[in-house]
């Protein structure tokens, strides 16, 4: 996500400052609406794959599998945010941050790993993100053309797949291992996902889907303008 983003932030950096907070609307809530799409879909189905797959002794890992997974899509959505200092030449702040993460991570580990083991692996993951978030909102707020309540409130379609990939994973569960649990899992959390991003009125705008269309190749723009309708706000121009 950032290689292509520098360049295009920078550009407008020189010739249109005024569009640079609406650029950052569209990637957060592009990589929110993916993040959080990719988890209603796949991560409950991932989590109950693993007893699936490894069998009935491994059940208590799908509850951990899809931690890992929340953790590492919260890590992706803040990914926008650090192409906004990159392109501004704040290295000495990606240093902060880099040094900050690991700071958090290692501390994390070393004070939940012994009495928690996999975890407190688990939670020291889940604060690479969370410390990455509280970063760029909190000590480089001044260093975004939006205000901290705005970007959280583009990130909100994560969580709502993180919430629905949760209530996937417990229908899941009860229903019962195997592919039963699997396909309920993943036909709930998706309908929940779906559901709620069209009642929040936070999933894409038109013209972000318009954007994404013209991205792909064009023997794929078809099946994706129709996908994405799904995801897209009803009679939504502007965010």
């Amino acid at each position: 996500l950032i290689n292509p983003l520098v360049p295009a932030i920078t550009g407008l950096h020189e010739v249109d400052r005024g569009a640079l907070g609406r650029a950052l609307e569209r990637v957060l809530r592009v990589s929110a609406v993916s993040a959080g799409g990719i988890l209603a879909a796949l991560g409950a189905p991932l989590a109950l794959a693993v007893p699936f797959i490894y069998g009935a002794d491994y059940a208590a890992a799908s509850t951990l599998m899809l931690a890992l997974l929340i953790s590492a899509a919260l890590i992706l959505v803040t990914f926008p945010m650090q192409a906004f200092l990159q392109a501004r030449l704040r290295g000495g702040s990606i240093l902060t941050l880099n040094v900050g993460t690991v700071v958090a991570n290692v501390a994390v580990a070393a004070a939940l790993v012994g009495p928690l083991g996999a975890w407190g692996a688990a939670l020291a993951k889940a604060s690479v993100g969370v410390t990455r978030l509280a970063y760029f909102l909190l000590a480089e707020r001044s260093s975004f053309p939006l205000a901290p309540r705005q970007m959280i409130r583009e990130l909100t379609p994560l969580a709502l797949g993180a919430a629905a990939s949760v209530a996937g994973l417990a229908l899941g569960v009860r229903v019962g291992s195997g592919l039963p649990g699997i396909l309920a899992a993943a036909v709930l959390s998706a309908a929940v996902f779906l559901g709620c991003l069209r009642w929040s009125g936070r999933g894409l705008t038109r013209p972000d889907g318009d954007a994404l269309v013209g991205a792909v190749p064009a023997r794929l723009r078809g099946v994706t303008s129709r996908g994405l309708v799904l995801l897209t706000r009803t009679g939504a121009e502007r965010p």
